[in-house]
């Protein structure tokens, strides 16, 4: 998930490039949970994101966190 449709973009590219079975959803990530359905293996966010989140209790409340 990302804001950025550019950043969905390229993450496409390089899976395809790979071989890769991956699914990127371009979102606000406070609106993901109306956006898409689905549940994920793996949810990366690195430190130099968090700083980027007005809502982090918010954030971390999402139904699909629990």
């Amino acid at each position: 998930m990302d804001f950025s449709e550019t950043a969905i973009e390229l993450a496409t590219e390089i899976a395809k490039k790979v071989g890769a079975d991956a699914e990127f959803v371009c979102s606000n990530v406070y609106d993901l949970p109306q956006v898409h359905e689905g549940r994920y293996d793996i949810v990366f966010t690195s430190i130099g994101v968090l700083c980027w989140l007005q809502d982090i209790d918010g954030w971390g409340a999402s139904p699909r966190n629990t």
